[in-house]
Order: structure tokens, then sequence, then C-alpha cells
């Protein structure tokens, strides 16, 4: 098969690690290319087996735990990081994903939908957990509503599905530059500094 994605799974609990790399053996187009228990491997094992996701398995992100993605982004920028946690917390979604995590699922989900998550974030969308995605929408009320154009509004959608800059520019025909632009101008107006910072604050503000 051509579109086969490789995985490393690294998490601290053998049970849990184990559980997830059972859990994928059934899928064809996904190979385990290692796992570990030890998060220290992490970044090593991902330099050594250049896997297109890693599957990070945990409790709660701690500072350690951030450290190692936002190292992990910047060292391997290729590499989707998809967090397998074991809370359903707005905070830590919102600190894991601002580290520059590619996705945020829970341990709860099933075999296909942990299958599927890693399909969307292989391709370059950020999956979330549906209990996630309801914590992010239904808190902080309070906060001022950010305002976007339609233009930006089509942007964003369109980033939300995983697609480039250059893939962006084609399906609404105007230039790479111009979806740049805008793509700043979203950022200014969201507070945000990352595609994936601006597509959960529109989350959390239904904007999508």
């Amino acid at each position: 098969m051509n579109n086969l994605i490789q995985i490393c799974v690294v998490d601290s609990f053998p049970i849990a690690c184990e559980g997830v790399v059972k859990f994928l053996e059934p899928e064809a187009d996904i190979v385990i290319a290692a796992q570990s228990i030890n998060y220290e491997n992490a970044l090593l094992l991902c330099r050594q087996k250049s896997p297109d996701v890693l599957v990070l398995g945990m409790v709660t992100p701690d500072k350690e735990m951030l450290k190692l993605i936002h190292q992990l982004k910047q060292e391997i920028p290729e590499i989707k990081v998809l967090v397998l946690a074991a809370v359903c917390d707005k905070a830590c979604a919102e600190a894991t994903l601002q580290a520059n995590a590619d996705g945020y699922m829970l341990k709860t989900e099933t075999q296909s939908e942990l299958a599927m998550a890693i399909r969307e974030v292989a391709n370059g969308k950020i999956p979330l957990s549906r209990q996630v995605v309801e914590r992010l929408i239904h808190s902080n009320h309070n906060e001022p509503l950010p305002k976007l154009t339609k233009r930006q509004k089509d942007i964003l959608r369109l980033v939300a599905k995983g697609q480039t800059n250059a893939q962006i520019g084609q399906t609404l025909e105007i230039s790479q530059n111009t979806v740049r632009y805008h793509l700043r101008q979203i950022f200014q107006c969201l507070i945000v500094c990352s595609r994936t910072e601006a597509v959960m604050k529109a989350i959390k503000h239904n904007l999508l």
C-alpha cells in the first residue's frame, strides 16, 4: 500500500501503550513503527523512525509534557503529534494545543474513532474528541465574541479541514499571498499565534 501511516506510540503506562498498539493492529493502513513507555525516548524515537504521527498518551499535560511537545514540533515539524489524554479538561486541551500538538483525543475513544483521528491528523486536520469540543464551546461565554469577515471565516473553515495555503488559494481562487494576509488578520483578531489555536478559538466561539 502506498498510503501507509507510520506511527510511534509513547505512553508511560505499559497497559495503555500495549492497548493502543492492539487497538490499531487490525488497521491495514496504520503501521506501528515503534512503541515506548519512556517519554524521554520520544524525541530520539521520532528522530530514528521518522513516523508520520506520534501518538502521545498522557493523564494530564504537565510542564515537562508540554515542553516535550513543543520541542518535538520545533525539531521535527513534519511529524504530527496526536495527544491521547485521560481527562476532558478545557485548560489541559488548550495548553496542549498551544504547545503545538496537532490533535487532542480522549482515552475513552473506540478503536474506529482512534484510527480515524490518526488518519485525520496525518492529513493535516485537527481531530478533537466530541466531549472536548463541547467543553470548549460551552466555556467562557462572557469572553467577547471575535468579529471575522466572511472571507476570513471561509479561510478558517478550510484551515480546519487541513488545507494548506496553496489549497486554500485554489479553492477560493485567490493568491497564496492573499491567504497569508488574511491569516495574519485572523491571528490578530483572535489573539492567537498558530493555525491550531485559531481553529480552537473559532470552535469555542462557534464561528465555524
